[in-house]
């Protein structure tokens, strides 16, 4: 699962999206989410939340999450706690994980393009959508999946 937060402004309008693909590259569920006012660290941990959430709520307990956030990535994928900006939303995630095997990655922001955008909406909007089938996404967003899938 690709996830991506940002901070339009920091702080400014700040939210998130994700695109969840099997291990085909079908879609599972995508969303984005508009989160309020805070800043880069708080939306990009949020958004691991998020996902983790849809991802649990759909019975889906072996889950790699993948941002082009690296220092989000390296702070859940420690132990010990993060920053303080991450404090709040990296309780939550670590809760979240009992009964889910979750394994965080980073990759860079340029082959994360559907998750940008989806964040992009989110934060622009405030408003949240999830998506369960590809008729359901926004053209763009249809258009990336097919590209990413075809390996473009």
């Amino acid at each position: 699962m690709n996830v991506n937060g940002s901070s339009l402004g920091n702080p400014g309008p700040f939210g998130g999206g994700g695109v969840a693909k099997d291990h085909l590259g079908d879609l599972i569920f995508a969303f984005h989410s508009g989160y309020g006012i805070s800043s880069n660290g708080q939306a990009e941990t949020k958004v691991f939340w998020e996902a983790l959430s849809h991802c649990k709520a759909k019975g889906l307990n072996k889950v790699e999450l993948v941002s082009d956030s690296k220092s989000v990535v390296e702070a859940l994928s420690k132990v010990s706690s993060p920053s303080w900006v991450m404090w709040y939303w990296w309780t939550r995630i670590k809760s979240l994980k009992d009964n889910m095997e979750i394994c965080f990655s980073y990759s860079p922001r340029e082959s994360n393009a559907m998750t940008d955008d989806l964040t992009q909406m989110g934060s622009g909007s405030q408003a949240h959508s999830s998506f369960q089938s590809i008729a359901e996404l926004p053209p763009l967003i249809k258009g990336l999946l097919f590209l990413d899938k075809v390996g473009l």
